[in-house]
């Protein structure tokens, strides 16, 4: 099952991912990718950068 995890570059994802990534094929989703925020962590998996405000950035994580 694809989930997808949004503000997914903040400190929460880090946790969430830590915890879903062996069971869920994770994307993640935000306006900033990780290690260009606050947090700074390296993912594998695929990111979507975009703003969830916009219809065609949210029709990018299907």
């Amino acid at each position: 099952m694809r989930v997808l995890i949004t503000g997914g570059s903040g400190s929460l994802a880090k946790y969430l991912i830590r915890e879903m990534e062996d069971t869920y094929e994770l994307v993640l989703f935000d306006r900033v990718r990780p290690g260009e925020g606050r947090f700074a962590f390296v993912s594998p998996h695929p990111f979507i950068e975009g703003d969830l405000t916009s219809g065609a950035d949210c029709a990018r994580c299907r």
